[in-house]
């Protein structure tokens, strides 16, 4: 176990008997900060349909994973336990769950890109704002609505001014717009 929390890879070199002990499994889930695919294809799926530790799982696992079959989709306690850590997982969600205007921003807090959350909240130019204000490169990801939003696609260029490319077309040919895209930097 400690060669494992100090390189997961070594996980990969453990001996096949080791993941039949829940034990070892429990611990390993504990103690190891990711979760490749190949790990977690070892794990026992005794474990994976145990709740606590699917939620731990899902924490800490890399993309690439079956992960899915595991999960119900419509478990929002379990979302919103895992999505503030690891706000990929979000994409496994329901829509009703990815339009969740709480449980969307705790995903894209942990991580999550607009992709993963309904496209209602993608357009909204509040939610838009928000999330851009976080991570200016979300703005590519961004609703048609949002991305033809003057307000929005101002907080966008005014952060990120190659986020001009990402505008409407309509906005790509506001002066306000390409000026404050060209201050934030001048090769917008």
């Amino acid at each position: 176990l400690d060669a494992i929390e100090r390189d997961a890879k070594a996980c990969h070199f453990a001996h096949s008997r080791l993941f039949e002990s829940e034990s070892f499994v429990k611990k390993l889930i504990e103690r190891v900060k990711i979760i490749s695919a190949r790990t977690f294809e070892s794990i026992p799926e005794s474990i994976k349909r145990d709740r606590q530790c699917l939620i731990e799982i899902a924490k800490k696992l890399e993309s690439g994973s079956n992960l899915e079959k595991f999960i119900n989709p419509t478990d929002r306690d379990f979302f919103s336990e895992i999505i503030g850590v690891n706000g990929s997982m979000i994409y496994f969600a329901t829509e009703a769950i990815k339009d969740d205007d709480d449980l969307a921003r705790k995903a894209i807090k942990g991580g999550a890109s607009l992709l993963s959350v309904s496209e209602r909240l993608r357009n909204d130019a509040d939610f838009v704002s928000w999330a851009i204000d976080r991570w200016p490169a979300l703005f590519r990801k961004a609703g048609e609505n949002a991305r033809d939003n003057q307000t929005v696609v101002l907080a966008a260029v005014s952060k990120q001014g190659s986020a001009l490319d990402w505008a409407s077309e309509r906005l790509q040919d506001v002066l306000e717009v390409v000026s404050a895209a060209v201050e934030e930097d001048p090769w917008a």
